[in-house]
C-alpha cells in the first residue's frame, strides 16, 4: 500500500476543517521539489534565501524560504540541517526541517525530517515515508551546469553589487534550462531560473538563519491521534451550539 504521509495529513486536516468550519484544505500540500544546480549549491551554515516561485502547471505562486542551518557529523559523513518554508495565499504555512548528507551534487536523501503546519504541533516524519519514488520530503530537481554563457554585475535593493552568471544546465533526462546563478547567494546559489514547469526569482537573502519550527516534535501517529481527537471534540461542541 502506498504510504504517503501528506495524504494522511490532508485527510486529517480536511476532517478537522470541515468539522470546525475553518476553511478549505485543498492546497495543504507544503512539500515542493527543490531545484538544485549541483555546481552552484553551497553548504554555508546560517545562510538563507527567499524566492518567489511560480508553478506554471497549477498556476500558483508561492514564497519559498531555503535556509541552511547547523552542521553535524553523521554516518554518511558531513551532514547539515536544512529548512524549507512554503508560504502561499489562503493556505497554512508549512515548514520542513530535514537532515541531509553533503554530496558533490548538493543535498543527499534526507536522513530524518520534521514538519510543522501553522497552527499545529510539529511532527517527526516516519523514516519509511522518506524513501522510494513516492517520497515527499527533500524532493529535488537536479541539474548539472554544462556551460557558462555570460557574466554581469547587478545592484541589489540594499545598494550592494553582486556578480551573476547566465548558465545552461542539464538534468539526467537531457532536459536543458537557462538560469542566472551566483556564488554570493548561498545556499541555492540561484538568482533566477525559468523551466517548462517553474519560474523562480530571489527576493532577498542573508545570514543568521534560524529554525522556524516551534514546540517539541511529536510522533507522527500520536500527532494524528491528537488532531483527530480535537476535530471530534470541536465538531461535537459545534453541533451543541
Amino acid at each position: 500500500m502506498k504510504r504517503n504521509y501528506l495524504f494522511w495529513v490532508s485527510a486529517v486536516l480536511l476532517c478537522f476543517y470541515s468539522m470546525t468550519g475553518v476553511g478549505s484544505t485543498e492546497e495543504i500540500k507544503g512539500q515542493k521539489p527543490m531545484l538544485v544546480i549541483d555546481d552552484t549549491f553551497r553548504f554555508v551554515p546560517d545562510t538563507w534565501g527567499e524566492y518567489t516561485v511560480r508553478d506554471k502547471k497549477k498556476k500558483q505562486t508561492y514564497t519559498m524560504v531555503m535556509a541552511m542551518l547547523e552542521q553535524q557529523k553523521c554516518r554518511e559523513g558531513q551532514c547539515f540541517w536544512m529548512e524549507i518554508t512554503i508560504m502561499a495565499k489562503d493556505t497554512p504555512t508549512v515548514v520542513t526541517r530535514f537532515l541531509t548528507p553533503q554530496t558533490p551534487k548538493g543535498p543527499g536523501k534526507p536522513l530524518s525530517a520534521i514538519v510543522q503546519i501553522s497552527g499545529f504541533d510539529p511532527f517527526k516524519v516516519p523514516a519509511g515515508f522518506m524513501k522510494g519514488e513516492d517520497a515527499e520530503v527533500g524532493q529535488q530537481q537536479n541539474y548539472h551546469l554544462s556551460e557558462k554563457i555570460r557574466k554581469k554585475t547587478i545592484k541589489t535593493k540594499q545598494g550592494t553589487s553582486i556578480e551573476i552568471w547566465q548558465v545552461e544546465a542539464v538534468n539526467d533526462k537531457k532536459e536543458r534550462i537557462t538560469a542566472w546563478v551566483s556564488e554570493q547567494l548561498p545556499p541555492l546559489g540561484l538568482y533566477q531560473v525559468d523551466t517548462a514547469d517553474t519560474s523562480m526569482h530571489i527576493k532577498t537573502w542573508g545570514t543568521g538563519a534560524r529554525s522556524q519550527i516551534t514546540g517539541k516534535p511529536m510522533n507522527f501517529y500520536l500527532w494524528l491521534t491528537k488532531i483527530v481527537g480535537k476535530a471530534l471534540v470541536d465538531g461535537t461542541d459545534k453541533k451543541k451550539k
